[in-house]
């Protein structure tokens, strides 16, 4: 009996050390799948044109999605600061107010070509029915939204 114990012993000993590699190389495999799906910055496609890129950005503050508005966004310092203003706007606001904002259509969405690289978009939202308006640029080949104009049409 006790040579039996020392095999079962020894068998249950291999399979364990044979399972923990196993389990080693899941293990890290998960670690690895799950790394690269931490990645934070997420990938949103490029504006097809002026108009795709100001209704992805318009869309984007709506729903209280920054980050994408962000993307679409033509990256200077004022436009950083005036989005990071919108975004403590956006957050000031009720769960309420929120959804329906996000939940908000664009309506009378006009744009106004100022030159083959520029348009203005101007637009209204069925939430407060207020216009709003957008320049979009083309720097690169790719259409951002330059959004210091809708604070400062002058520009």
């Amino acid at each position: 009996m006790p040579s039996f114990f020392i095999v079962a012993v020894f068998g249950i000993t291999a399979y364990l050390r044979a399972s923990l590699k196993s389990m080693n190389k899941a293990f890290f495999l998960l670690l690895m799948v799950v790394a690269m799906g931490c990645n934070t910055k997420k990938n949103y496609p490029p504006a097809t044109d002026g108009l795709n890129a100001g209704i992805e950005f318009i869309g984007a503050c709506l729903k209280g999605d920054f980050d994408k508005a962000d993307f679409y966004m033509l990256q200077d310092e004022e436009n950083k600061k005036l989005l990071n203003q919108a975004r403590e706007k956006f957050s000031s606001f009720t769960k309420e107010q929120k959804k329906q904002l996000a939940e908000a259509s664009l309506q009378k969405v006009n744009m106004e070509n100022t030159s083959p690289t520029e348009m203005i978009i101007h637009y209204n939202n069925s939430y407060n029915n207020s216009g709003g308006k957008v320049k979009v640029v083309q720097k690169d080949n790719i259409w951002l939204v330059d959004f210091k104009y809708k604070f400062d049409p002058n520009l």
